[in-house]
């Protein structure tokens, strides 16, 4: 339920922005998505790439959809459970992050170097709730597209389909 608060915090600040006009609202939209992070960071770059979407993200630079994704504080050695014993280190500070996950360089006790990516904590606990929410989303988003040239239900639809 709190989730759902929080999506709905963040939608409503779109509308109130995109309504008054008081800076660009699709950098708002931007925005939010990387606050709510996971599925949302990945709707963004969905939206991003796809034909009848990229006028939605131009302007606010694909800095914020692809490069600028923030990072999240994770226990590795929690995360990777047994495998822990096969490394002789892992790096704690992450080199990348994704909508998605993190990586890490780290080193097997074989001398080998590896990459370890590991699954955000929050995607795991929120993806079921947030593919749900941005159904909804696109749904409701649809109602007042009109005849819009982006049927947002379908791609909300199909978007959720593809990550369930």
């Amino acid at each position: 339920m709190f989730r759902t608060f929080q999506v709905l915090r963040s939608a409503a600040r779109v509308g109130r922005i995109r309504l008054t006009n008081a800076y660009d609202w699709k950098l708002e939209i931007a925005q939010q998505c990387q606050e709510l992070g996971g599925v949302y960071i990945k709707f963004l770059q969905m939206l991003a790439v796809h034909h009848s979407t990229k006028y939605l993200v131009e302007g606010m630079g694909a800095a914020l959809a692809f490069e600028q994704v923030p990072y999240e504080k994770i226990d590795l050695h929690h995360h990777i459970g047994n495998l822990a014993e096969q490394f002789s280190s892992i790096d704690s500070k992450p080199f990348a992050a994704g909508s998605y996950g993190q990586v890490y360089m780290g080193q097997l006790k074989t001398g080998e170097k590896v990459v370890v990516k590991v699954l955000r904590p929050s995607v795991r606990k929120t993806l079921r709730t947030d593919l749900r929410i941005l159904t909804v989303i696109g749904a409701f988003t649809s109602l007042f597209a009109g005849t819009s040239m982006v049927n947002f239900r379908l791609m909300a639809k199909e978007f959720a389909g593809r990550h369930g």
